[in-house]
């Protein structure tokens, strides 16, 4: 995955050609953002900040057509070969009844972490903070495996009937998203009350949370 055609020089941004359109390339161009487009055009993510650092945006389109297509997860399967992934999806109204289980899906089928973001110029500024900090790595102050562990917190508690204090009895019990996705009904109650138990254990099982 690493060969020198995917490593862009220092503070560039590549971009997918597949991107070369997209709302969130174009705000790149606004920022004046140092980019490389369609030069690599066998690239496996959507954006390549830096040696090891990569990013997939899941646009509002995305989210709402579900997480059936087989590119899509091609796509995280790849960013996870990254040292330093990250997925940036669109939330906002169009896509509020969908956000959380696409959330969910994404955690708990690649283990990325997923960083909200409500305009493509928010993604923009993002994706050229991470080819900043690739150039200046010494401004990065949280290790990636903190940052896991903030999002899973951050979603456990957006769960159906689940605060900060549930979540992070449901964490100590269950450690994963992955493995609180997979409880019983039963197993779940013995943290939460038979109401939030109820809930959760349906959570999983009506979104897209299991394929």
């Amino acid at each position: 995955m690493f060969n020198k055609r995917r490593v862009p020089r220092d503070g560039q941004i590549l971009v997918s050609p597949a991107l070369r359109g997209s709302n969130v390339t174009a705000a790149l161009k606004q920022r004046r953002a140092s980019m490389s487009v369609g030069k690599v055009p066998d690239l496996d993510v959507d954006y390549v900040c830096g040696t090891g650092c990569a990013a997939v945006v899941l646009s509002e389109a995305t989210v709402i057509a579900g997480p059936g297509k087989p590119s899509l997860k091609a796509k995280l399967t790849a960013l996870k070969g990254y040292s330093r992934p990250a997925v940036l999806m669109m939330n906002t109204p169009m896509v509020a009844g969908q956000y959380m289980a696409f959330q969910t899906w994404v955690l708990t089928a690649f283990r990325l972490p997923v960083l909200p973001v409500t305009t493509a110029d928010e993604a923009a500024q993002y994706l050229q903070e991470l080819a900043r900090q690739t150039v200046k790595p010494v401004e990065l102050q949280r290790p990636p495996t903190e940052n896991m562990d903030t999002v899973t917190l951050r979603m456990v508690q957006g769960l159906p009937g689940v605060g900060e204090k549930k979540a992070r009895a449901l964490l100590k019990r269950f450690t994963t998203l992955q493995s609180i996705a997979a409880a019983s009904e039963d197993a779940l109650a013995v943290v939460l009350n038979q109401a939030s138990a109820t809930k959760v254990y349906r959570h999983f099982r009506t979104d897209f949370g299991h394929d």
